[in-house]
């Protein structure tokens, strides 16, 4: 079918998807390539939320990998329909991307909560608190990010982690509506259309030869 090739393109996509989130939120652990900030437990809270590793990763790697396996499932016999087979498959597949839709929406949500709050630095007074918490347009505002001394440049690390995980995020959750169509179409429409092949089979008849 047409619908399980469809869904095993984007469970592709999503799986490449899911393994990118997952890098850029393990990047967030070792700002300006150091541990240390780590150890110190001086990291956004919002890194420890693990939005990426969880959220738009694993939430969403699991369920790709069920889309990928789709040309090797069958279930015939299902619903009392011996040849109900990928159609039935397909509808299954909604429930893996409600995971993933869920998982993609956290990731989302995260980030741009991550965002709006800033980075976790040491600022100019010498505490390690979130500058930029309560100060608004700080995104656009470059001279404002100096308020934070270090880890070294980790505003624009902040920003540039958490815009690409809210990227990917949204890119997760199109392909997962996607693949929710696609479900609902390859299953339901294609039992239909089976069901109505049938009955014109049923209905067909030869004419009579005469000699």
């Amino acid at each position: 079918m047409c619908y399980v090739k469809c869904a095993e393109f984007i469970g592709t996509i999503l799986m490449s998807l899911s393994l990118t989130c997952i890098t850029i939120n393990i990047l967030l652990f070792f700002p300006n390539w150091e541990l240390k900030y780590f150890n110190e437990g001086q990291l956004s809270v919002y890194v420890n939320c693990l939005p990426g590793i969880v959220g738009g990763g694993l939430m969403v790697f699991l369920p790709s990998l069920y889309f990928v396996a789709l040309d090797g499932k069958d279930c015939c016999g299902c619903l009392g329909h011996e040849n109900c087979g990928k159609r039935c498959v397909m509808l299954t597949t909604m429930v893996p991307s409600a995971v993933g839709l869920m998982g993609a929406c956290y990731c989302i949500i995260m980030s741009v909560l991550s965002i709006l709050k800033g980075p976790r630095c040491l600022d100019v007074s010498g505490e390690w608190n979130y500058p930029f918490a309560t100060v608004r347009n700080y995104i656009t505002n470059h001279r404002l990010w100096g308020m934070c001394v270090k880890p070294p440049h980790i505003t624009q690390f902040h920003l540039l982690m958490f815009f690409l995980l809210v990227g990917f995020g949204v890119l997760e959750v199109a392909f997962l509506i996607l693949q929710v169509v696609n479900g609902a179409v390859g299953g339901l429409c294609g039992y239909f259309c089976t069901t109505v092949k049938k009955s014109r089979r049923t209905n067909h008849y030869d004419l009579p030869e005469f000699h």
